[in-house]
């Protein structure tokens, strides 16, 4: 085969919310994680100027600074997201707010995939601001991403059980090939089946398991 029958690698789009939060270095890490084992893939980061961050300059100046701040502050994520992932970056400075900018330039660049982080707002906080990354999800054409920060054992969804130590301690140690402990492996309260394939396969837990 030669080189010009080799089809070229198609690019694979990866947009990403960059917020000022103390969170965003964790959206950037797993948009880094997930984007070098893809081919092609290529980094957009959108950081949004919103209005009220104009707030407190005088108004001949208000705009200018805000943006070369908005400016100066994606030029660093950026670098940051180019160093830790070695792929094509990008970045998207707009003067909206974050929802509309991220799904704007998804839109824009015909995004494959968006990822966004979030700040789990509770009540009235989530009322009077509501969800970024709610909105995105909604809006965007393309498959979204949400990062939070993993609390399995700290949920406060009642219906839900924390996870058993004794279980994770288990699954760790056989690589997932046992996944219950021994007071769980009796009696799981809930219902649930496990099995390896391919015994019984088409309901419950299955376990694909590398042999080699």
């Amino acid at each position: 085969m030669t080189n010009a029958d080799k089809s070229p690698t198609p690019r694979f789009v990866v947009v990403v919310g960059v917020d000022s939060s103390t969170e965003v270095d964790r959206v950037i890490d797993a948009a880094c994680n997930l984007a070098r084992a893809i081919a092609g893939a290529e980094l957009h980061l959108v950081h949004a100027l919103e209005p009220y961050e104009t707030e407190g300059f005088p108004v001949a100046e208000a705009r200018e600074r805000a943006i070369e701040r908005g400016r100066v502050y994606l030029d660093g994520k950026a670098r940051l997201a180019q160093a830790r992932s070695n792929l094509t970056v990008v970045g998207h400075l707009r003067e909206c707010k974050a929802a509309p900018a991220i799904v704007q330039t998804a839109t824009s660049t015909d995004a494959d995939l968006v990822i966004v982080g979030t700040h789990d707002r509770k009540g009235l906080p989530r009322l009077a601001f509501g969800s970024v990354s709610e909105r995105v999800a909604r809006e965007c054409a393309c498959p979204v991403l949400i990062v939070r920060p993993k609390h399995h054992a700290t949920s406060d969804v009642p219906e839900i059980e924390p996870p058993c130590p004794d279980c994770l301690k288990v699954q760790r140690e056989s690589k997932s090939a046992k996944l219950w402990c021994a007071r769980h492996s009796e009696h799981h309260p809930i219902g649930h089946l496990h099995y390896e394939i391919p015994a019984g396969f088409g309901r419950g837990s299955s376990l694909l398991q590398d042999q080699g």
